[in-house]
């Protein structure tokens, strides 16, 4: 067993020092030197020993030796030292202070275990707990929920419901309002919360996955169920809707799969909604058990039928036959049906006066009650959705980015129509209230009937989107400033352009998604669906991650083709020619795309070739380049490297897929190293021998290793070898001989590869080769753990993957470190 440097004596000394003993005052410069190395030495093994963090056994002596080192550099200093040990305080304070921090979050959590429920507090107690408690959530919520489990945030919940009985117990409004924040954070963190919340498509493979997924949302929305409410902490209204929507989908998933039980898997959480937002229950759309007859008769329209029948005379009194009291009467679907078209067509009829909880509600109810209409009704109801979605928005006709970028191309022209980019401006809200009213008045004209609705819908919606634009061509024109009129053709010319750019946008976006999903189900077809989950966790060849900067540069490209000819043709061509010509230029614009995508697939090909080669020996991927909550920028690739090495020399025979990758928590490797290890390949040519060197050379070395060593011990590492290999052949064969040798010769297992070039970032892997399982393994960042079952397949892997993806970083330098 190892000894702790808490043992050592020259720790001892330091924990132990006074200022009579003032090692400044010792000797010549060059004890002093020495001194200050030996003190530098006791620190790094410190911060080694510490680097999971201080112990309780340790926290008093560390905490006074750093106290005392911080005393010596002061000694130091006097002799004009410049900071001796400034990184490593730095490092010792930062590890004290989170020492204490957890020491003082595991006292506050014995506290709230153990509280007291049978005693009375002073309101002198009740302010310390409220300060106390105050620290303890924000704690957890700023900086350790982040790094949370499922398992700590269960635990954290668990917290927050006692911390409300402590807030219950003294009556504390502050630690109640605590424990409301620090659970609802941590519930509206979970995953299944943020799945609801987003676009994603909802979709379940078969009944087994849609029971589990259902059974975690019933717990997450019951225990949300208390924050459906007006004051905060809360879910706000609009989460709110967008969950019970989205509930709605997964019901209708559900019975799209066949499971289409009288009672939803969903039942519970969408009651919980439904009842918060004060939305009738919906009526699942399942599927018909009735004769033929009765489907047929659907097809008709209901509001013509119900209306008749609601505005019958009511028949004389002495003709009724009374009823006794009686159990309540349960409507027919049919009367259902009736019942709610009517409710609808008067609702429809003050549609202009809807506000956007009235026109929600109504959204809701018409979703519910679906499933009492036949096909082309419900047909209608989509559609008439559809609209109300429009009436809701409240970025619905106004500017699209495409014509915002139109407009500043044309601004100059536009000036001698009298418009500017301040008469524009003002056009924005009267043609979006216009618009809209234009809708609300199609739909009032026809709300008679579904069916009708969705004829006559589907024929206006396109259109609004253009007449909007035209709205604000015409609207911003100020004659006393023109020199040309703007006619309607020319408006029209105008919304036609701005509508081809936004479906060219439209398309491409398709076309790029499309292309490159058959790309990768090639890839797939031919490795048994091996590539596509690779591809998808990496970043710099995954065009599938890239398509939003591919579209913004195809666009950007493709307006260029707007400019002044281009406004000449749209203000003196009649709209029929004008459009005509839009339409044939569509195979010139789907040439543009191609040719990018092209561009673009020809970029990342060679990794995807390699991916595919190698498929069968990437036990675990990953990129720190996407990995944007870890990557602490250029360097990181070294710091994870050490951490995987101390990893491998502590578990050698680990298996690949249990390699943890990416940055630990302790953080990245001090960036000196990069700046010592850039400034020698910046001075010395790679693979010039050391007897070979000039003095000045051999002195930069020498630094060079002696700041490595420090670096290294920071991190609890001990350079034992640093092999530049000279270029004897290739760069990569030259690598693989000797690597070769120092494994036959040396006897050496692990290796960190550092790769440099010329005016580029640099680049650091490990390897493992041991003979003696076999092992034949490297880890990469920029992909993953690549593991070879011999030394063939694993010098073909490592060689063509440094020539893939490191062709400019040609210099290699093999590190040896042992652990401290």
């Amino acid at each position: 067993m190892s000894s702790s440097v808490f043992d050592s004596g020259r720790f001892k000394f330091i924990q132990n020092y006074h200022t009579s003993n003032n090692l400044c005052a010792v000797g010549d410069k060059e004890t002093r030197d020495r001194n200050k190395e030996i003190v530098s030495n006791v620190i790094g093994q410190v911060l080694a020993e510490t680097n999971d963090g201080i112990t309780t056994e340790h926290a008093d002596a560390y905490e006074t030796f750093l106290k005392n080192v911080e005393t010596i550099e002061g000694e130091y200093k006097k002799l004009n030292y410049e900071n001796p040990f400034s990184d490593s305080i730095d490092q010792m304070r930062q590890r004290l202070t989170s020492y204490k921090k957890d020491l003082d979050f595991k006292r506050t959590v014995t506290s709230i275990n153990r509280f007291d429920t049978g005693k009375t507090y002073v309101p002198s107690d009740i302010k310390m707990m409220e300060e106390k408690l105050e620290g303890f959530v924000n704690e957890i919520l700023y900086d350790r929920l982040s790094n949370f489990t499922p398992s700590d945030n269960e635990k954290v919940i668990d917290m927050a419901r006692k911390i409300r009985k402590i807030g219950q117990h003294v009556k504390s409004e502050k630690i109640l309002w605590l424990a409301d924040s620090l659970e609802l954070t941590v519930l509206k963190s979970h995953p299944k919360y943020l799945a609801l919340l987003s676009n994603r498509t909802i979709q379940f493979k078969d009944a087994e996955t849609a029971k589990t997924v259902a059974s975690e949302t019933n717990i997450l929305i019951t225990s949300l169920a208390p924050f459906f409410r007006d004051h905060a902490p809360r879910v706000e209204p609009s989460d709110a809707q967008k969950l019970l929507e989205r509930l709605y989908e997964a019901d209708d998933a559900i019975i799209s799969i066949g499971i289409n039980d009288e009672e939803s898997l969903f039942a519970e959480s969408i009651r919980h909604l439904e009842k918060a937002l004060g939305v009738s229950p919906r009526v699942r759309s399942l599927p018909k058990k009735g004769n033929k007859e009765e489907e047929k008769s659907l097809s008709k329209s209901h509001f013509d039928e119900t209306r008749a029948k609601f505005n019958k005379q009511p028949e004389e009194p002495s003709k009724k036959i009374s009823k006794p009291p009686s159990a309540k009467v349960q409507l027919s679907e049919a009367e259902r049906r009736d019942r709610f078209a009517m409710s609808a067509a008067k609702k429809l009829e003050r549609l202009d006066e809807m506000d956007n909880t009235e026109l929600f509600q109504l959204r809701s109810d018409l979703q519910h009650n679906r499933g009492l209409f036949s096909a082309s009704d419900q047909a209608g109801i989509d559609t008439l959705i559809q609209a109300l979605d429009i009436l809701r928005d409240p970025k619905a006709y106004r500017p699209s980015p495409e014509e915002g970028a139109l407009f500043n191309q044309w601004k100059v022209y536009l000036g001698a129509y009298g418009i500017s980019p301040e008469s524009y401006q003002r056009t924005i809200d009267p043609a979006q209230r216009e618009t809209k009213r234009e809708l609300i008045g199609v739909i009032q004209e026809n709300r008679s009937s579904f069916s009708k609705l969705n004829f006559t819908l589907k024929d206006t919606l396109p259109s609004l989107e253009g007449q909007a634009i035209v709205r604000r061509f015409l609207g911003a024109e100020v004659t006393q400033k023109q020199k040309k009129p703007v006619s309607r053709e020319i408006a029209l010319n105008f919304a036609n352009t701005i509508q081809h750019v936004q479906a060219f946008k439209v398309e491409a976006r398709e076309y790029l998604q499309q292309k490159w999903s058959g790309v990768l189900k090639k890839f797939d077809e031919s490795t048994h669906n091996k590539v596509s989950p690779i591809v998808a966790q990496l970043g710099y060849c995954n065009l599938g991650r890239q398509i939003d900067s591919i579209e913004e540069q195809l666009h950007s490209d493709y307006l260029k083709k707007f400019g002044s000819e281009f406004f000449t043709r749209a203000t003196t061509e009649p709209s029929s020619v004008f459009q005509k010509s839009l339409e044939m230029n569509k195979k010139q614009e789907t040439d543009l795309y191609k040719q990018l995508l092209t561009k673009k697939y020809r970029s990342v090909q060679h990794y995807l070739k390699w991916i595919v080669a190698h498929v069968t020996f990437i036990k675990s991927t990953y990129d720190q380049g996407v990995d944007f909550n870890r990557n602490t920028g250029s360097g990181t690739c070294e710091r994870n490297s050490e951490d995987r090495h101390k990893l491998l020399l502590r578990t050698p025979h680990i298996p690949s897929e249990k390699i943890a990758l990416g940055s630990s928590t302790s953080g990245r490797h001090n960036q000196v190293m990069r700046n010592v290890l850039a400034s020698l390949a910046g001075t010395i040519p790679p693979g010039k021998k050391f007897s070979s060197l000039t003095e000045k050379e051999k002195l930069i070395v020498k630094d060079v290793q002696q700041k490595l060593k420090t670096i290294y011990k920071s991190v609890g590492l001990n350079p034992t070898g640093m092999h530049v290999v000279a270029k004897s052949s290739t760069p990569q064969e030259a690598l693989w001989e000797e690597l070769t040798r120092l494994v036959a010769e040396e006897n050496e297992t692990l290796f960190i590869l550092g790769l440099d070039g010329e005016n580029v970032d640099g680049h650091a892997i490990n390897i493992q080769v041991d003979l003696s399982v076999p092992i034949f393994r490297f880890i990469d960042d920029n992909i993953g753990v690549i593991e070879c079952a011999d030394a063939v397949a694993f010098k073909e892997a490592l060689t063509t993957w440094l020539k893939t993806a490191y062709p400019d970083l040609p210099n290699y330098t093999l590190m040896n470190l042992s652990a401290i």
